[in-house]
């Protein structure tokens, strides 16, 4: 039997041996066999005994050190995220008590009758938690409305009083700004130029813009891209930046554009890395993305068979950063690209096109509509105009598409791409076409009185911008804002998507006279909300978004108020209205291929009026107009 304990004497010494097979110690080192278990006994030099610890194999302390490691690295990860974290909440804090201190200040001076200066505060509370926040701080309204209603029949404060407050706001300013504290001055200095706007002007023009052009370029540094493009714009705005901090603000903001349109729309998001790799090829993951950018904009070509732009896609690609499946791409591209059927010229073709159905429509019963199709047998698209009898229709040019009547219906604007790019009008004969602007530009739209057009086109610095020109061409475009999906309301507003000065607000915005500088009111919330179309009475935009994961159209009325009016897992797009607004006529792709459907303006007696077949290339950015 095997002993459960060694029954050999204990040794003890600083050269005690110890057998391998059981452990047990012994002093003589010419022993040839193990006294305890009769183990054989190894011939090697002596070795100290060795207590319990040191017998622990040196993989299993390699492997505690390891996970030691990972933990004090975990720990740290963590730390520094929380950190962050930590940083984000303690500066919403710190503004939302800033926000309630002035608000608690407003009451005040509301109960003492200084209504102008509790007004004051109240907007500047107002203008605060929309800048940070984009939301409307509880009950600021309410008090708004009512400094107003007691200003209208109480007493104007004194002038003194409202000095008096923009020198307390000013020295709390100063003391921040001293203090390295640079939000902290921001606030109180724009509260002292709320109460009196000439007081110490230049010393806090020059405090502000220190503190703004400081914090935007720690806050590029520091990965927060949009709020130091924000901060570097509020520094512009008091005076022009420094060329370097010019340079590190136009990259931002060219890069926060690109993002914009990433998925969205390819061909700028393409464009405009381009134009920020030329200029800084190591900016950031710019150089990565302009790659991405190109192969996804690639594949969605080559998805609908546009084979000789999605080689270039791919070649640039390639030559940026090669890749073997790529290059197959490209090889496979290029060979499509050379079998595909040339493309005829704009105007060279018979207007005499047959339709897919002979059927009149319920609820097509006026006026005509122009629209896209996807021609296999040219491999381009072509603008076609299908009149509401159902029995006729028209082919007005190829590689044209983006149509826009005038109010009457007698002149069609549209945009040609390919060899002649440009915007054009027609009076419908394929014949007479006359080109207004040359280049890119986006969705044209008719001014009330049908003697202006607007457009979308990128400027010098690769950003759209909404732009205005004569429609007889004479004169040059004038620049009016922002923006793409330019539509004209019929009581001369000016929608349009896009971004306040920030960026950080986006959505459909109007314009109620963009001949005059007054801002454009917000009506919507999401940059994707897109392919506008005003109703006829000018009460309602419809339009298109993606907010529940697929397009749907939708409508907003003049005041904001938005209703979905399809539901359908398909995309659903490019709404335009009937001529007397008892209708809406969209683009879908449900039963599996693509369509042009009517419905109620209440979404109601959806059905198909016309089908587009299987391809629809670049549908989002195409568009249907209805004329009388």
């Amino acid at each position: 039997m095997t002993p459960s304990r060694p029954l050999a004497p204990a040794v003890t010494g600083r050269y005690a041996m110890i057998c391998d097979t059981c452990g047990a110690r012994y002093a003589d080192p010419a022993l040839a066999f193990c006294p305890n278990c009769g183990g054989i006994l190894m011939k090697d030099v002596p070795r100290r005994a060795r207590g319990l610890w040191q017998r622990w194999d040196w993989l299993r302390l390699l492997s505690l050190a390891f996970i030691g490691t990972l933990l004090v690295l975990g720990a740290m990860a963590t730390a520094v995220a929380l950190g962050i974290h930590q940083g984000g909440v303690e500066r919403e804090q710190r503004i939302r008590a800033i926000a309630d201190q002035h608000f608690a200040k407003g009451e005040g001076y509301l109960a003492r009758g200084d209504y102008e200066i509790a007004l004051a505060e109240f907007e500047y509370v107002k203008g605060l938690y929309e800048r940070e926040f984009g939301a409307t701080y509880p009950g600021i309204l309410e008090a708004i409305a009512r400094a107003r209603s007691y200003l209208q029949s109480g007493p104007s404060p004194t002038s003194q009083v409202q000095h008096d407050a923009a020198v307390a706001a000013f020295n709390r300013g100063k003391a921040a700004f001293e203090a390295g504290q640079c939000e902290e001055a921001i606030v109180a200095l724009r509260e002292a130029q709320t109460f009196d706007p000439s007081y110490e002007t230049e010393p806090t023009r020059q405090m502000l813009y220190t503190c703004y052009r400081g914090e935007g370029l720690a806050l590029l540094a520091g990965d927060q891209l949009e709020r130091g493009v924000a901060y570097l714009e509020q520094a512009a705005a008091i005076q022009p930046l420094d060329p370097d901090t010019e340079t590190q603000y136009r990259r931002a903001a060219a890069y926060l554009t690109a993002q914009r349109y990433w998925g969205k729309d390819w061909g700028q998001a393409v464009a405009l890395l381009e134009e920020l790799y030329a200029q800084a090829p190591d900016y950031r993951d710019v150089a990565d993305r302009l790659v991405e950018a190109h192969i996804t904009y690639g594949d969605l070509l080559a998805q609908q068979t546009e084979w000789c732009p999605a080689e270039a896609q791919y070649a640039a690609a390639v030559r940026l950063r090669y890749d073997e499946e790529v290059e197959r791409k490209r090889i496979n591209a290029s060979r499509a690209c050379q079998q595909a059927t040339p493309t005829p010229l704009p105007g060279s073709v018979s207007t005499a096109v047959p339709l897919s159905t002979t059927t009149p429509i319920g609820g097509f019963h006026t006026g005509k509509l122009a629209y896209v199709a996807y021609d296999p047998a040219l491999g381009d698209s072509s603008l076609y105009v299908v009149y509401a009898d159902g029995l006729r229709r028209e082919r007005v040019a190829i590689s044209a598409d983006q149509p826009a009547w005038n109010r009457a219906g007698t002149r069609l604007a549209f945009r040609m791409h390919g060899d002649r790019p440009g915007l054009y009008i027609t009076n419908g004969d394929p014949g007479n076409l006359t080109q207004v602007v040359s280049g890119t530009i986006s969705h044209p739209t008719w001014s009330p009185d049908g003697t202006r057009l607007a457009y979308a086109a990128p400027d010098d610095q690769g950003e759209w911008t909404i732009y205005i020109i004569n429609a007889d061409g004479s004169g040059p475009p004038r620049a009016v804002g922002k923006g793409r999906w330019p539509a004209w309301s019929p009581s001369q507003s000016l929608a349009y998507t896009g971004c306040d000065r920030s960026g950080r607000f986006c959505g459909i915005f109007s314009d109620s006279n963009p001949d005059d500088p007054a801002p454009a009111v917000r009506l919507t919330a999401d940059i994707n909300d897109i392919g506008l179309a005003w109703s006829p009475d000018g009460m309602y935009i419809a339009y298109m978004s993606n907010h529940s994961g697929n397009w749907e159209v939708y409508t907003v009325n003049i005041w904001g108020g938005v209703t979905l009016l399809t539901h359908d897992p398909a995309n659903d797009g490019l709404p335009a209205w009937a001529p007397d607004g008892s209708a809406l006529a969209f683009i879908s792709d449900r039963d599996g291929a693509w369509g042009i459907y009517l419905m109620q303006p209440d979404g109601s007696q959806q059905r198909k009026l016309l089908d587009l077949g299987p391809v629809y290339p670049d549908w989002l950015n195409q568009r249907l107009a209805w004329a009388p």
